[in-house]
């Protein structure tokens, strides 16, 4: 496989565990800015190969565990888990959504990532050696775009034909245009406030002094 500077992955597809957790809601439609709140929000988006299968989710993680955790993800759940689910990218080739996150003022930082198979119970891909952490700060009332976070996921074939994830590659870059638009049109109240892009990477991301060798599938989260 020659995905980013020849990456060679390994995942333990027979060590299924059981990961619970709760999805990073964007903010309510109706979302208003206060400066009393001493707030601000992110916004950007998350996406996949369009066939990387059905409970496959590529997901970013801020500030990751800690008190600020928030998870951003391309699929967004339904009452019915990943059926259902809509991609907001159609006919691009890429299964995606954007976020928009609040955030409170200060320093944060996206460091890592994982690739979610299963709804409730499954498996979960991470990288065996830590990406760059990425660090960004927050002023009050500010909308920050970050860019577009994208994971070419490998896939393979399980023992009862399902496409499974078996390896991925993150990548960060610029879409503005594609998604601020968007954000524009799903948030009318905000669509006149001031947007600073700031594209927080660009390119693959990863420790370039410590190429991954294996993915693993952790005992737990």
């Amino acid at each position: 496989m020659s995905t980013y500077h020849s990456f060679r992955f390994i995942v333990l597809l027979s060590s299924a565990i059981f990961f619970f957790g709760c999805q990073t809601a964007n903010v309510r439609s109706d979302y208003k800015i206060d400066e009393k709140t001493e707030s601000a929000i992110i916004i950007g988006s998350v996406t996949q190969r369009e066939d990387a299968g059905l409970p496959t989710n590529a997901q970013f993680y801020v500030n990751y565990k800690t008190k600020h955790h928030k998870r951003l993800y391309a699929k967004k759940k339904t009452p019915l888990g990943y059926l259902g689910v809509v991609n907001e990218f159609e006919n691009t080739g890429v299964t995606g959504r954007i976020f928009v996150i609040e955030l409170p003022v200060g320093q944060h930082k996206i460091d890592h990532w994982s690739i979610d198979y299963g709804d409730g119970g499954g498996f979960i891909l991470y990288p065996k050696v830590a990406p760059p952490t990425l660090n960004f700060a927050l002023q009050t009332g500010q909308i920050l775009y970050l860019g577009n976070f994208h994971m070419a996921i490998e896939t393979g074939t399980g023992l009862f034909g399902q496409t499974l994830p078996v390896s991925g590659a993150p990548t960060i870059k610029d879409e503005s245009d594609r998604d601020i638009k968007m954000f524009k049109e799903r948030y009318p109240q905000l669509a006149s406030e001031k947007i600073t892009v700031n594209v927080i990477h660009s390119g693959a991301w990863v420790n370039e002094n410590q190429i991954d060798e294996m993915l693993e599938v952790p005992k737990s989260e």
